[in-house]
């Protein structure tokens, strides 16, 4: 009797993983906004992803992240025994999404600019996007334009920090609050 019940008990937990005995599943809370991170020439990264021990990123697969909508997501992680160059050492699948919560209206959140070569915005007239293509909205063109200029004049050790809200409700285009320089130290 023993044995029977080790044995369902065994497979209950390989039934609940919905995935290989290599996979591993991992619970993630996703953030309402991504965060725009670069990675390789031609290349970015936006959340969600999963990061390797190289460093390597790939998204998750059938996972649509939406602007103002905070998630929690079990992801499953299988290694792969010989990747090609420069490709992730590990395989993602969405397991599923547990949850979806649209933040309040006034939510706002920071992003962070550094002295790379791949600006993090461009901005035309009162407005302009971020590197992933999102749109975003100033109050006027002189505050797009001061923005413009303080990305610019970016010099390490320094970053520019940009506070954004949304325009209506949780929808695009997001509308930039502010700004400042800000020392990341040395």
């Amino acid at each position: 009797m023993k044995r029977y019940l080790l044995l369902a008990t065994m497979l209950t937990s390989l039934a609940g993983c919905g995935g290989t005995n290599d996979e591993q599943i991992t619970t993630v809370h996703v953030s309402h906004y991504r965060e725009q991170t670069f990675i390789a020439p031609g290349g970015y990264v936006l959340w969600p992803t999963g990061t390797d021990d190289a460093g390597n990123s790939q998204p998750v697969p059938h996972f649509d992240h939406h602007w103002g909508h905070q998630y929690v997501i079990r992801i499953g992680k299988t290694p792969v025994d010989h990747p090609a160059a420069d490709a992730p050492n590990y395989n993602l699948r969405l397991v599923s999404i547990d949850s979806d919560v649209v933040v309040p209206a006034t939510t706002e959140f920071v992003l962070t600019a550094y002295p790379f070569t791949t600006p993090l915005f461009s901005v035309t007239g009162a407005g302009g996007t971020l590197m992933d293509g999102t749109p975003f909205v100033c109050s006027d063109e002189q505050t797009c334009a001061d923005l413009s200029a303080a990305q610019t004049a970016l010099t390490s050790p320094n970053a520019l920090a940009i506070t954004f809200g949304y325009s209506a409700g949780t929808q695009l285009p997001l509308v930039v609050k502010s700004f400042q320089t800000k020392s990341t130290g040395s």
